[in-house]
């Protein structure tokens, strides 16, 4: 009977010493940084005072007041946060692996047209001697090797390559830098390209649309260029031109211009393009490139929340839906049919579409009785022969961004000027500005921009603070 009491006590200890190997074991985390990144440490974006850091071993690895972990030599170290609030030390175990052999890679434009130039760029280390890029699609295989590099920016090397892909499709690209005669990649050594049918960027229509460089200049105008990580006025960790660093990313800091804008280009066109295409898509919504630029750059401020919400803009877009009679002509030539720019055979096509492929009939009256004017599914016009199209009345319902409530549109898209729960000002002039994208198609830098330029209504919030 004794033995049995002095049985269950000993379990009793060994239970509550199981308990709180497991609490300790739970405070400490375990991550592997490449020599010379950085890891936000920090379980929010945001800046907090409370919080304190300190590294073991500065040879091994620095830690900022922002919690953000920077690999100096390979080996391990642990990692202090002491909250003030409520004086419980929490450690991370770190240990700084061999430096990654492609520190940054991307391409001019996620999304480019068919035999259009674009340019692979990529960033190693120095002790690369060249670089390699494979790009893959569909019955397609290309390799490129590049001997020379452009520059040395920072302690790396920039690469760069021109390509240029003519069929249509999803393509990817891997890029490889050749370190003590091996090849060596690495996950920051894959992206992905789109390539397309080139269309009418003044017309609204339905399908994929790639960012303009004029939205891209105007956007990096008002997040302006930091090279290190900065909080903005919110208070958020942000790097180079207002990219917003999520707890324990993994990234570079103090980068150069020319790096933080593939960085930028990789952001934007993979996190918040994509998203962006996908709701215009799945809704059947058209609209222009100016006005698709616009949207862009209101989600990069914004975020994809939006997109998916109910809030009175996106109630405001699905509202503009209208139901109209279309004619619709199919072309039924196995060999396909020439689009062209005139009602005749004497200049050079501006297009070819396949067998099956639909175009729209913009008049119902032939032209030189041989001719229907059409435009196709990506907004291009021109003249197609009419022997090869079966015409098909049909209803059509869809959503046309020329056709919004502008008035309404305005209203509710002036009123997303807060940062932290406080009007900015400079908030305010962005969607100004990005209001005469949507509507004008007027690109202007944040330099250029004055309130008192803009024909929209201020808000009465603002009107006591300009």
């Amino acid at each position: 009977m004794i033995r049995f009491k002095k049985s269950k006590m000993i379990l009793f200890l060994v239970c509550v010493f199981s308990i709180f190997i497991t609490k300790v074991k739970a405070d400490i985390r375990c991550f592997k940084v490449p020599q010379n990144k950085s890891l936000l440490l920090s379980n929010s974006s945001k800046y907090s005072p409370d919080l304190k850091w300190k590294t073991a071993d500065k040879s091994i690895a620095n830690v900022n007041e922002y919690g953000i972990v920077t690999g100096v030599s390979q080996g391990k170290t642990e990692i202090k946060m002491t909250n003030l609030k409520n004086s419980t030390v929490t450690g991370y175990d770190i240990e700084i692996i061999e430096e990654e052999p492609i520190r940054t890679f991307g391409i001019s434009s996620n999304l480019v047209a068919s035999n259009e130039n674009f340019q692979a760029e990529v960033f190693t280390p120095k002790n690369a001697v060249a670089v390699k890029f494979l790009v893959t699609g569909k019955n397609y295989k290309r390799e490129f090797v590049v001997n020379k590099k452009e520059k040395e920016q920072r302690g790396s090397f920039l690469w760069k390559k021109d390509l240029k892909i003519q069929p249509e499709g999803i393509y990817k690209i891997e890029v490889f830098s050749k370190i003590n005669n091996q090849w060596k990649t690495c996950s920051e050594g894959t992206c992905g390209v789109k390539i397309l049918k080139k269309y009418n960027a003044e017309n609204t229509f339905l399908g994929e649309k790639r960012v303009s460089r004029k939205c891209e200049n105007f956007i990096k105008s008002f997040e302006g260029f930091v090279p290190n990580v900065y909080k903005d006025v919110a208070g958020y960790f942000t790097i180079g031109y207002g990219k917003l660093l999520l707890p324990y990313d993994v990234f570079y800091d103090n980068v150069s211009k020319e790096e933080s804008n593939l960085i930028f280009l990789k952001s934007l066109n993979e996190n918040f393009s994509t998203p962006l295409n996908k709701f215009l898509l799945n809704n059947k919504i058209k609209c222009s490139q100016n006005q698709f630029d616009a949207l862009l750059s209101f989600t990069y401020n914004l975020g994809i929340g939006w997109l998916s919400s109910k809030n009175k803009i996106k109630s405001t877009i699905l509202d503009s839906q209208t139901v109209n009679t279309a004619i619709l002509g199919k072309v039924t030539s196995s060999n396909g049919i020439y689009l062209r720019k005139t009602p005749d055979t004497t200049l050079k096509p501006t297009g070819v579409l396949r067998c099956g492929d639909v175009v729209t009939i913009l008049s119902e009256e032939k032209v030189n009785e041989k001719w229907y004017k059409v435009s196709t599914e990506l907004g291009k016009t021109g003249f197609c022969c009419a022997d090869y199209l079966k015409l098909n009345t049909v209803n059509t319902s869809e959503i046309d961004l020329d056709k919004i409530d502008s008035e309404e549109f305005v209203n509710y898209f002036s009123k997303y000027h807060n940062a932290g729960r406080k009007c900015c000002i400079l908030l305010l002039k962005r969607r100004f500005c990005e209001l005469d994208i949507f509507f004008k198609g007027k690109y202007i830098s944040v330099s250029d921009c004055k309130l008192s330029n803009f024909d929209y209504a201020i808000p009465d919030c603002m009107k006591n603070k300009i």
